[in-house]
């Protein structure tokens, strides 16, 4: 089938197609097949004459017609087709039209017989003969439309056969009008519009199965034989009418299409295979992942525990260093206090000493003992200090103070260097126990894209098969849904224009150019299957 890229849209259509029809609240659903025969002339009643029972006779018989004139439509499809690929799908179009019209009669029927009752109650003569007139005036436009031909008559003939079918096709053209144009005399003669209408609807059914059935009329090279007072024409319409109900039967309760299922089948085990493949895949990665992060947290805590036991080790060293500083410190400070002391009591009380002597000679070594000194018998026997010697006492003490201050910054600067020479070994330490996790880690990468690119080919030619075994069974598929029966509310229409057959949603009101059982099966095969994964 031809499609249309705007068919979603409801203003928009294909300029080489007709708009679909407008619907009215009075008429919620219309035979499937347009056609350009015009309207059905019907004779002006005056609106107060119409009683409401009339209008509605009139409306089913007029839907009756409209059906009547869309199968005369199919039949006049189906009557000049020739042998070609789409033989079968045409044939299958306008079986399901029929299908359709079908049902719809029977409901028409159905309600038709229960107004019929209640208005011949009344025995109105003169809204029988107009109801009478009016179906009189609708089976004319049919007789018109099956004499006209104008699809036959605008084909070329091309050879001998075609003339020959094509001639075959108008005789049997004329005959099925003989057929209304009994009908219509039999109005003549106060029939009952049910029972013609009854008769219309038999005998254009009768016909299309014949049509369909590839079959042809056994009175279709004969002359028949038109008598008004037989009331119903019918030869062989039962048995054909049973077979015909057969035929329709046997294609609705046909079992399910073992090939199609299989290819579900395959489909959804593919998607499944599939989604557990990636589940499995990405069940594994978790795991391992999962270890890598065990394993790092393991070594991160190992680390940390170490640098808390050299933290602990460098704050006890630290509080070591400082007490023995402190303790350096004090000792410097003791030394400078007991020179400087002493220097003062050389300078000052040089003369006191030398007085006192003899005196307090031995108060005086008591003294010096206190300051560690042994005795006061050194060179210069006086206690007088030359220049010379005091002034290299005061450089070996800026010497001496100097050398305390670089003790000092040395040990400031080797606990510094320590700290440093700490933290390299500990990053080195991290680096070294670190490098073995990283060349794992480039393992499980390169293993994980090697897993990914077999899926990848696994999934790639699990599609390939799918997509040939679609193929092998596309046209069966085809097949098996044009012969499954249309919901309620999808409508078949034939375009005259293109001869394509269309579909009209009653609910929603947008045209499909596509089969519905093909567009939900579509949907069907491409929704994804869930599966639970333990």
């Amino acid at each position: 089938m031809q499609k249309d890229p705007r068919q979603g849209a409801v203003g928009l259509h294909h300029p080489s197609r007709p708009p679909p029809p407008r619907w009215s609240k009075d008429r919620a659903s219309v035979p499937g097949g347009r056609h350009g025969l015009g309207t059905i002339e019907t004779s002006p009643v005056p609106p107060s004459t119409e009683t409401s029972g009339v209008a509605k006779l009139k409306a089913l018989l007029s839907e009756i017609v409209r059906l009547s004139v869309a199968r005369a439509q199919d039949v006049t499809l189906l009557g000049g087709r020739t042998t070609s690929v789409d033989t079968a799908r045409v044939g299958l179009e306008c079986q399901f039209r029929e299908e359709w019209r079908a049902g719809r009669e029977d409901e028409i029927f159905k309600q038709l017989a229960m107004t019929w009752r209640m208005e011949t109650a009344s025995n109105d003569v003169e809204d029988m003969a107009y109801l009478r007139e009016h179906l009189r005036h609708a089976m004319e436009s049919i007789v018109a439309a099956v004499v006209g031909n104008e699809a036959a008559k605008g084909q070329r003939v091309r050879s001998l056969l075609q003339q020959h079918k094509l001639m075959a096709f108008q005789s049997k053209q004329l005959h099925r009008a003989l057929k209304f144009d009994t009908l219509l005399r039999k109005m003549e003669h106060d029939a009952s519009p049910l029972d013609v209408a009854t008769h219309m609807v038999q005998v254009s059914r009768n016909h299309f199965g014949l049509l369909v059935a590839g079959t042809e009329s056994p009175r279709t090279n004969q002359v028949p034989e038109i008598e008004v007072s037989d009331p119903v024409e019918c030869h062989d319409e039962k048995t054909d009418f049973h077979a015909l109900y057969e035929n329709v039967a046997s294609t609705q309760e046909a079992a399910a299409s073992t090939a199609f299922t299989r290819i579900l089948e395959a489909q959804r085990w593919a998607q499944v295979h599939a989604a557990n493949e990636a589940k499995a895949s990405d069940h594994a990665r978790h795991v391992r992942v999962r270890r890598i992060q065990r394993t790092l947290r393991a070594f991160k805590e190992r680390v940390r525990l170490a640098h808390e036991r050299q933290t602990r080790r460098e704050a006890q060293e630290y509080i070591a260093a400082s007490r023995l500083q402190k303790r350096a410190v004090r000792w410097i400070r003791w030394r400078r206090f007991k020179r400087l002391r002493m220097d003062a009591l050389r300078r000052k009380c040089c003369a006191r000493r030398l007085a006192t002597w003899w005196v307090t000679r031995h108060r005086f070594r008591k003294s010096c003992r206190r300051f560690r000194l042994d005795n006061n018998d050194d060179h210069d026997r006086w206690g007088l200090r030359h220049a010379d010697v005091v002034k290299i006492q005061s450089l070996v003490r800026k010497h001496l103070a100097m050398r305390a201050f670089e003790d000092r910054w040395s040990l400031h600067v080797l606990r510094r260097r320590r700290d440093e020479r700490t933290q390299w070994a500990a990053r080195q330490s991290l680096f070294r126990a670190m490098s073995p996790m990283v060349d794992e880690l480039l393992e499980w990468r390169r293993m994980l894209s090697l897993e990914q690119a077999r899926a990848e080919a696994a999934i790639i030619a699990e599609h390939k098969v799918f997509l040939g075994e679609w193929e092998k069974y596309k046209t069966e598929l085809t097949k098996q849904c044009l012969k499954a029966k249309l919901t309620e509310e999808w409508v078949p229409q034939l375009d005259p224009v293109s001869g394509q057959t269309n579909f009209l949603n009653l609910k929603t009101g947008v045209v499909h150019y596509d089969h519905p059982n093909i567009l939900s099966t579509l949907s069907l095969a491409c929704q994804p299957s869930k599966v639970a994964f333990d």
